[in-house]
């Protein structure tokens, strides 16, 4: 019997995902860098050494080896060297090596989406997320974590095509990590729920189908008033809308990386004809599905 795809797993294998470095660095004195403005998640994954999480508003956060910190939708931020921000200090400059002061190494990079799908899961997590791999609920995590370090350290044959496959394994920990911890919330609470979970699976999985709110309950094993309220509570959505978000971003996956009739993709995304497709897709969208496939993208996201 084939294994059903979880919903996560369904999303993320849409998103055309890739990931990098911008930087694998070591620190010393007194330093501070910033990699936001790059339009896209970043992060920084302590090796050693302590250093300090700045942001506008907020006290400062001590990082300690082992920490991964995520800035899903590029929050203004600072990683620097002191709970006081140094005086003169260039940010993004390296210091000059001293081996009598304290060296704190990082790597630093990016997750890209190439994908519209990322939508549900970056507005389910909050603007700075940061967590520790050595202490994760995930005993995976750790092992990850020491497996990436000594790709980072070493001079291995497919290095950088290596480190930048676990940065991608590295995102998907995070996401795990955070709905482990009881904290998530947004699309990534359904996750941590098994009955909302199961009808979300069947959803992501056949978006075509023709679901109601009492066909995705008795997936859910649930009665159609809780199944609901608690779809509504974890997402503000209604199943139905999100079902239409849900098809939109399936049909843009579609658009943009097929030459697939638009007849066909109305079809495969549940609607009857092109027209009522069409409708849809200008309702949800904000654009047609002829500008969508010529432009390669979107204008509006479909929130």
């Amino acid at each position: 019997m084939e294994e059903e795809t979880d919903a996560l797993s369904s999303i993320l294998n849409r998103l055309r995902l890739s990931a990098g470095l911008f930087t694998e660095a070591a620190f010393c004195g007194a330093w501070a860098i910033d990699t936001s403005g790059e339009r896209m998640a970043t992060f920084h994954l302590i090796q050693s050494g302590d250093s300090w999480l700045q942001q506008e508003g907020g006290s400062p956060r001590r990082l300690r080896p082992g920490d991964f910190v995520m800035f899903p939708r590029d929050a203004k931020h600072l990683i620097t060297s002191s709970e006081k921000l140094p005086e003169s200090v260039v940010v993004n400059e390296y210091p000059d090596y001293d081996p009598d002061l304290p060296m704190t190494e990082m790597l630093c990079g990016y997750f890209e989406f190439r994908s519209r799908m990322v939508w549900p899961i970056l507005d389910s997590l909050p603007d700075v997320l940061v967590i520790d791999l050595h202490q994760s609920p995930l005993s995976e995590s750790s092992a990850l974590l020491q497996l990436l370090i000594g790709e980072a350290k070493g001079a291995y044959p497919g290095r950088s095509a290596v480190i930048d496959l676990l940065v991608e394994v590295l995102f998907v920990h995070a996401l795990r990590s955070h709905i482990a911890s009881g904290v998530s919330g947004g699309l990534l609470k359904l996750f941590a729920e098994p009955k909302l979970g199961k009808a979300l699976s069947r959803l992501h999985a056949d978006p075509g189908h023709s679901w109601s709110v009492a066909s995705l309950a008795s997936v859910a094993g649930m009665s159609r008033a809780s199944f609901s309220q608690k779809f509504k509570d974890a997402v503000n959505d209604s199943p139905m809308n999100y079902l239409g978000k849900w098809r939109m971003q399936v049909a843009i996956e579609a658009l943009t990386s097929s030459d697939q009739p638009v007849a066909q993709i109305a079809e495969d995304v549940g609607y009857g004809s092109e027209a009522a497709f069409r409708h849809a897709f200008k309702n949800i969208v904000g654009d047609t599905p002829g500008n969508v496939r010529r432009q390669g993208t979107v204008g509006k996201t479909a929130h």
